[in-house]
């Protein structure tokens, strides 16, 4: 094997065993590199160039050092392999070996080709990155607008119940409140009934002690006309009937006529005291005001000193049973008016000794809705908890207004 064929077949061992199933053509063109100092590229042999392939992990690199044998031993390319190839090699020093040619290897493939980034993949890539950040923030701008229209959505529904809750106990306040005035229009007509066949039957009892008044007048009007045409009886009889009786100017029985008109005179009486008891009290009659006065603050007194909590006072009260500060109980709404409540609690018939302002703050401490709310509420009913509630609150509406009034 001559010279020339030894660097033909001269392999450079590649460190990176991979197969490359694209053969380029084998070129001796390299350029002049510096060599190392330590080690040198070697001919290739049959014994030191692989024929087959190795696995990554078991091929090795095998590297001899350089000799000075080694140096000399490579000359200048002939004339002939100058027009052989596009280009030879410059000639070397003695001192320094020229690289061997590069060969190509089946089983590796082409060396890695380090690509250093370039200022357009540069930008492309700022732009790549402000586009995802774009599509980030339009993400969580429309995450956030979903959030916003959930809370609105919610807010709305919320509303929508209140809503519908604040009708449906408005409806049935006032169908409550309807079913009240029904009962207390009812109750003032059976009242308004009886109180006109009280005064029918008063006036009939007043006409009958009239009509009998009227008849004993007259009786004794006769009497007396018979009387003054009578002549005197006569002395022998002494007075006397043929019974033995004493007998009046008139002929008649002195005792029993006298018993007759005391008869007279006793039923008349039981008459008019039977019309006195009919005819009803006055209602704004001092006497009348001062009973209802002190039956107010006993009522009003039993009512906030009870203690909600206790089980036998709940569910105890209703709208006809709270002492409302009226003359009278109070049948509806209608007559808790401004009018009424200033009459009871201003009357002069009752609390003397304190000032209307006195008892109207005295009237505020037991009507405040706050206190009111606290003390008698949870003892009323379900069915009145509602009427009761709006009647303190006209009640502690009215008195304030009252105050404000006296005090300026």
């Amino acid at each position: 094997m001559d010279e020339s064929t030894q660097e033909q077949d001269m392999a450079f061992v590649d460190p990176h065993s991979r197969f490359n199933p694209y053969m380029p053509p084998i070129s001796t063109n390299y350029s002049r590199l510096k060599p190392k100092s330590s080690y040198n590229y070697v001919a290739a042999t049959p014994t030191t160039t692989p024929t087959t392939a190795y696995p990554p992990s078991t091929y090795h690199h095998h590297y001899r050092p350089a000799s000075s044998a080694s140096f000399t031993s490579f000359v200048p390319p002939s004339v002939a392999e100058q027009t052989t190839f596009s280009r030879s090699p410059a000639s070397t020093s003695s001192q320094v070996s020229d690289p061997p040619r590069q060969y190509f290897n089946p089983h590796k493939g082409p060396p890695p080709f380090t690509h250093f980034p370039s200022t357009e993949s540069h930008s492309s890539a700022e732009r790549e990155d402000d586009h995802y950040e774009s599509i980030r923030t339009q993400k969580e701008q429309q995450e956030s607008d979903a959030h916003v229209r959930r809370a609105r959505l919610i807010a709305e529904k919320n509303a929508t119940l209140k809503r519908m809750e604040e009708r449906q106990l408005k409806a049935q306040s006032q169908s409550w409140f309807e079913e009240s005035q029904r009962l207390a229009t009812e109750d003032a007509h059976k009242k308004d009934d009886e109180c006109r066949r009280a005064e029918e039957k008063r006036r009939m009892e007043q006409a009958k002690a009239e009509e009998r008044r009227a008849h004993s007048s007259g009786r004794e009007r006769r009497y007396e006309r018979e009387r003054s045409q009578t002549p005197d009886i006569p002395n022998w009889t002494n007075g006397k009937g043929h019974d033995g009786r004493f007998k009046d100017e008139h002929g008649f029985d002195s005792g029993s006529e006298r018993a007759k008109t005391g008869n007279r005179s006793r039923e008349s009486g039981k008459a008019r005291e039977r019309v006195d008891k009919n005819q009803p009290q006055r209602p704004n009659s001092p006497s009348s005001v001062a009973d209802a006065w002190a039956t107010y603050e006993k009522a009003c007194a039993e009512l906030m000193g009870a203690n909600p909590s206790d089980e036998k006072m709940k569910s105890s009260l209703n709208f006809y049973t709270i002492p409302w500060p009226v003359l009278g109980q109070a049948k509806s709404f209608h007559d808790l008016t401004s009018q009424s409540i200033a009459a009871f609690i201003l009357s002069p018939h009752h609390s003397q000794g304190k000032t209307p302002r006195a008892r109207l703050r005295a009237a505020i401490l037991v009507w405040h809705p706050d206190k009111f709310a606290q003390k008698v509420l949870p003892r009323v009913t379900d069915s009145h908890r509602l009427a009761v509630s709006a009647g303190s609150d006209i009640i502690a509406r009215v008195l304030t207004e009252l105050i404000s009034t006296h005090g300026n």
